[in-house]
């Protein structure tokens, strides 16, 4: 049970960081949206291996289901965050628009 809660742990706060910087990089113009977040996903990157390599070397631990938890909980978050910078931006919602406008 430890290492299924550090796993999801580590991938909440991951993703977590990654809404917050989606917030305030959607404020920003496009260059400064990029530059904030892909500036955020290598720090964040770094971060969470260094958080993995921290909790399998001195954490006592099921080191498979860490692995596992860690890797399938990263999946979903990290769809379920790119869902939501579409949602917030509204990639999906201008070119159905768009289409719309065409073919009146």
């Amino acid at each position: 049970m430890k290492s299924f809660l550090l796993a999801v742990l580590i991938c909440l706060t991951n993703t977590l960081a990654a809404v917050i910087t989606a917030r305030i990089g959607l404020k920003k113009d496009s260059k400064n949206f990029s530059r904030i977040i892909f500036g955020s996903l290598v720090i964040r990157y770094f971060l969470v291996s260094a958080a993995v390599l921290i909790v399998l070397l001195y954490v006592d631990i099921n080191k498979l289901v860490f692995g596992l938890t860690f890797l399938i909980s990263a999946f979903i978050l990290i769809f379920s965050e790119i869902l939501y910078l579409n949602n917030r931006a509204g990639l999906l919602k201008s070119k159905d628009s768009t289409r719309k406008q065409d073919k009146t």
